[in-house]
Order: structure tokens, then C-alpha cells, then sequence
């Protein structure tokens, strides 16, 4: 597996929510969980932690999810990213701004 470049000091957490809605909250606690216990030097930015206001347009919480992205050094994409049309843009944005990019599994799987 990867080891996160010691250069990274916050790092978006881009997980699935259409379709995941009863366990989106606690997916994201647990794979953030994960995370900082391996890589306890960075900043782990989960969705959750950008807002919690509920019944908004898909359109806030992308701009919200977006703004906090662009103010990372890397993204890791969770299981499921692939279709997710949110995570697909976190994803392309992150590329497109040169972020490091990571897949959940090169990061915890030992």
C-alpha cells in the first residue's frame, strides 16, 4: 500500500452520499477514524465536517464540499466514488487543480 506523502497536511475525504443516506453519517466517521489513527499528522476533511444543514440543493453542498477541497493538498476517494456524479467532480476538480490523489484502499490496506 501507499504511505500518504509526508507533504500533506489536510486532505479531503470525497465518499458517496445519494444512495447512502442512512449510513452516510457514520461512514464518514468511520473511514475518517481510520485515517487519522493511520496518518495523525493530517487534516482530515470529511463532508459532515463542511455541513450538516440537511434538505439543501445537491448545488450548496457541492459548493460547499468544492471550497473546502480547494483548500486541501490531497483528496482519497472511498469505495463507491466511481459513481457518484459528487464524487466524480471532487475527483476531476482535484485533478484539475494538480492535488494529490489517493483511493481509499492504497491508504489503509495493509
Amino acid at each position: 500500500f501507499k504511505i500518504m506523502d509526508t507533504n500533506i497536511k489536510k486532505c479531503f475525504i470525497s465518499i458517496p452520499v445519494t444512495g447512502h443516506e442512512d449510513t452516510y453519517v457514520d461512514d464518514c466517521i468511520k473511514v475518517k477514524d481510520q485515517l487519522v489513527e493511520r496518518y495523525p499528522n493530517v487534516d482530515f476533511i470529511t463532508p459532515i465536517d463542511v455541513t450538516m444543514e440537511l434538505d439543501r440543493p445537491t448545488s450548496f453542498y457541492m459548493g460547499k464540499d468544492i471550497e473546502q477541497l480547494l483548500d486541501c493538498d490531497a483528496i482519497v476517494s472511498v469505495h463507491g466514488w466511481e459513481t457518484s456524479k459528487g464524487c466524480k467532480v471532487e475527483r476531476y476538480t482535484a485533478e484539475v487543480y494538480g492535488l494529490t490523489r489517493y483511493f481509499i484502499d492504497e491508504l489503509l490496506t495493509p
